[in-house]
């Protein structure tokens, strides 16, 4: 790629000179078709026919879906994009007061602008204009206005400048100044109107979600996390839960950073979510942008598995054993009920443990201890000191009300299913091909099947939302 800025420092790497940020191939394509009005990005664009028949067909589907932006599953952390700093990774929310702070900061900027240009001509304004009749009433009911919006902006250390004194008697002769006055307080406020429904919108809810904490805006203007009972006792953002950052980090993203009217795709809007807050979500996830694509490979994954004939023909192809297709089904769930109890649980007390990415290979091929002793031990290993005495056994009687197929396929997440089912399939396998846990996640996604998923609680869900005129479906 010929651009001037750019350096390359690897085979796959490169540097923006401008910046001193490192990019990928794909970061720059995606950077210079997004700034198409620069005159060396445009030349390259239109050298290029790959790239230009791919501008064309990206330019078709922003016609149909205008601007797009993808919140990933993995948001509380990302590597640094910074030269010579490539494997270091930040934790987002650290990163998140500083950002507040520079999104205020840019506003009161336009704040100041405006400020400045209505003092400056004031006085010419005032001597100008003609003779205003603005009886004590109207100066009432704009003083009360005013002192209404002023506080919205003293509550989020806005300003410095106080309003002009409420005890002070309405007079006649000052009723150009004070109309004038009021007229120009308005335009001024308006700067931070747009703002401080933003403000207003996070911290209801964020501190909806915090238990015996809540979080503020500090007159240094970032954003803080303060213990309800001691309200000078300021806590460390790192100090929440897994669960309290995702909710901070996703909102912020939604209602910061993301331009209204932009489709959002949520990928796993619900990881570590306490099941309360996972009620809450769609609402609060509404007000702060209408236009959603929410998708969920679990949901998809699973109404395959609940799927007779294509479950049977899909472990047909994958499985070799002595079982049939419908004994290993219920073999699969049974082993990870409890496992499934036990994430149930956690969302309910909200007890932080960590579930990523458990070794099912290894439990199943390598060890000769029961799945559940291998997967406890997994866990304490992974969470010390975080999994609450009696949790373990409310979890294996959790498990004992549980009898049905439907049951056990409600409670099961479609990864849990696909990492046991790969790892049960790889024990029988000696001669035979097999299958990749990739390829086995995406052969359930294809035989996804839409009736099933009607008949499914989430279904019924979003179908509320959808008669509201909420949320709309994309019909594959």
């Amino acid at each position: 790629m010929s651009l001037s800025w750019l350096h390359r420092v690897s085979a796959d790497k490169w540097v923006d000179m401008r910046t001193r940020k490192t990019m990928s191939g794909e970061d720059i394509l995606l950077y210079v078709m997004s700034h198409e009005d620069d005159e060396e990005n445009n030349f390259l664009l239109e050298q290029n026919a790959g790239i230009k028949s791919l501008k064309g067909k990206i330019s078709m589907m922003k016609g149909y879906c205008g601007r797009v932006r993808l919140i990933s599953e993995q948001r509380l952390i990302r590597k640094s994009d910074k030269l010579g700093r490539d494997d270091e990774i930040i934790e987002v929310i650290n990163e998140l007061p500083e950002r507040l702070q520079r999104e205020i900061s840019k506003v009161s900027e336009q704040y100041s602008a405006i400020a400045n240009s209505l003092d400056r001509t004031y006085p010419q304004r005032l001597f100008s204009a003609p003779d205003i009749s603005m009886d004590e009433e109207e100066y009432q009911q704009l003083l009360e206005d005013a002192t209404s919006k002023f506080k919205n902006l003293e509550r989020y250390y806005l300003v410095d400048t106080p309003l002009i004194g409420g005890e002070q008697p309405y007079k006649e002769k000052y009723a150009n100044a004070l109309k004038i006055y009021f007229e120009d307080f308005s335009k001024k406020y308006e700067t931070f109107e747009k703002l401080i429904k933003k403000l207003d919108l996070f911290i209801r809810i964020i501190n909806s979600r915090l238990s015996f904490k809540k979080i503020r805006i500090s007159k240094e203007r970032r954003l803080e996390v303060i213990d309800i009972d001691a309200e000078d006792k300021q806590l460390e953002l790192t100090q929440l839960s897994s669960g309290e950052k995702q909710e901070i980090v996703l909102f912020y993203e939604l209602i910061f950073a993301t331009q209204p009217g932009t489709l959002l795709l949520l990928d796993e809007p619900e990881i570590s979510l306490h099941i309360s807050w996972q009620n809450k979500f769609m609402d609060d996830l509404l007000y702060s942008n209408p236009r959603i694509f929410h998708y969920d490979y679990s949901c998809m994954e699973m109404t395959a598995v609940a799927d007779d004939k294509v479950f049977r023909n899909f472990a047909i192809e994958c499985y070799h054993g002595s079982m049939n297709p419908f004994e290993l089904r219920l073999f699969v769930l049974k082993e990870l009920s409890w496992l499934s109890c036990m994430k149930k649980l956690n969302f309910e007390r909200d007890c932080d443990i960590k579930f990523e990415k458990l070794p099912f290979d290894n439990f199943v091929l390598q060890t000769s201890v029961p799945l559940n002793e291998a997967v406890l031990s997994e866990l304490k290993s992974r969470n010390p000191g975080k999994i609450p005495n009696g949790m373990v056994n409310d979890a294996m009687d959790l498990c004992g009300n549980i009898s049905s197929l439907s049951e056990y396929l409600a409670i099961t997440q479609g990864h849990d299913f696909i990492s046991l089912f790969h790892a049960v399939c790889s024990k029988v396998h000696t001669q035979r091909k097999q299958y990749s846990i990739q390829t086995i996640a995406l052969s359930l996604r294809c035989s996804y099947n839409e009736a099933a998923f009607r008949t499914t609680d989430l279904d019924s869900a979003m179908q509320r939302y959808s008669s509201s005129a909420c949320i709309y479906f994309l019909n594959c």
